[in-house]
């Protein structure tokens, strides 16, 4: 279940960083300066929902959780 939750970790954290550059080009492409406030309106609550999701589960308030079977290494 561990290494299950590590992988869906990783996978959530890929998504959301794809998604706040993604969105944070979007809004500087399309030349909307005073759309600003949008980057961390979408940002902001993205990247506290992988640290809440790492907390749960890991017990560790951080964005890029450690691969758990190359730490006892």
């Amino acid at each position: 279940m561990k290494m299950f939750l590590f992988r869906l970790s990783r996978l959530i954290s890929v998504l959301i960083f794809i998604l706040v550059i993604g969105i944070s080009i979007g809004f500087f492409s399309r030349g909307h300066y005073s759309d600003l406030l949008g980057i961390p309106t979408f940002g902001i609550p993205l990247l506290c929902l992988i640290l809440i999701f790492n907390w749960l589960c890991f017990g560790k308030f951080t964005f890029w959780i450690k691969n758990p079977n190359k730490e006892n290494e």
